[in-house]
């Protein structure tokens, strides 16, 4: 019901509406804790949110046909053959490429069966984990694959100034601090929080 406006009274003090918290503009009350997005932040947000749900089938599906992993695998690999001796720990494995434990543990399990890797204790505690000869070679014959996939899903559609602007653009988006990649720490206390992440 939306209130009526009255005439004031004698001595009466109070305001001549009444209005309800919901008849109040949304941004007028929450003006301190939203800002809105216009019409360009909108298309522009719309349009990343469009291509991170497209982009990891379509990559996996590049990566499947080329090398028979899929990108995540591929991506595992790729960290390995940069780090110092090919080699790093598990868990700054998980926590370079921002997934979870059980899902870095069940892609090693992939990659060490077809002797891309292999791991050993680290310290009693956690693993380290080692790129293999086979594991650069089969990255190394990955290597036009990983160019064609990229020039198909992406560059061959921009141009020479829109590809600049795109590595500037994301290359400023990977380093706020917001988009850090989780620790374990931090992802066990989000999920005993909110639940799993589905």
């Amino acid at each position: 019901m939306t209130p009526v406006d009255r005439k004031a009274s004698p001595g009466d003090t109070g305001p001549t509406t009444n209005p309800t918290p919901n008849e109040v503009p949304y941004p007028e009350r929450d003006r301190d804790h939203h800002r809105w997005l216009d019409a360009t932040q909108q298309e522009a947000w719309r349009s990343l949110v469009a291509l991170l749900f497209r982009m990891p089938g379509a990559l996996d599906t590049h990566c499947l046909g080329s090398v028979g992993l899929t990108h995540f695998a591929s991506a595992i690999l790729c960290t390995l053959s940069t780090a110092p001796e090919q080699s790093m720990r598990q868990i700054d494995i998980t926590t370079a490429l921002d997934a979870s434990p059980s899902r870095v543990s069940h892609t090693m399990v992939v990659l060490e069966g077809r002797g891309l890797t292999v791991r050993r204790p680290h310290r009693n505690r956690g693993s380290v984990v080692t790129l293999t000869s086979r594991g650069a070679a089969l990255l190394e014959q990955a290597a036009p694959a990983y160019s064609r996939v990229a020039r198909s899903l992406v560059l061959d559609g921009l141009s020479e100034a829109q590809t600049t602007e795109v590595a500037e653009l994301f290359g400023a988006l990977a380093t706020r601090p917001q988009l850090r990649p989780t620790n374990p720490g931090e992802r066990r206390r989000t999920v005993a929080t909110h639940g799993p992440l589905l």
